[in-house]
């Protein structure tokens, strides 16, 4: 099993704003999230159903406060072994392509589906 990383881990990336990682705000957006769909967007649009491990901001914030805790700019990611690591791929196409947003990435209209049948 693999083993979790800590906010505190994260924080040591030197970026000031994985401080909103360990507010109380967060931890609600997340529990609200993964509530509401707890499957993965990305998997359960391609006709798979993956248990939904991380909570993915569709725009990265980087830092900006609003963009972090608004809840249109969350999504339902897995985040593990092999092919089921959504989160992981979204983050390196990202950061391969120096773009806060990938269009192919944005399962909105997926989760609002989900949870309108669900």
């Amino acid at each position: 099993m693999r083993k979790s990383v800590t906010v505190h881990q994260i924080a040591r990336t030197g970026n000031d704003h994985h401080k909103f990682y360990n507010s109380k705000v967060w931890k609600a957006i997340r529990d609200v999230c993964l509530g509401r769909m707890p499957i993965c967007a990305s998997c359960y649009a391609a006709g798979v159903i993956t248990p939904a491990s991380h909570v993915d901001h569709i725009t990265s914030h980087r830092g900006d406060w609003s963009l972090f805790v608004d809840m249109k700019n969350v999504q339902p990611l897995c985040h593990g072994p092999g092919s089921n690591n959504c989160h992981s791929r979204k983050t390196a196409e990202e950061n391969a392509a120096g773009v806060d947003y990938i269009e192919e990435w944005d399962f909105s209209d997926v989760v609002k589906k989900y949870m309108e049948e669900n």
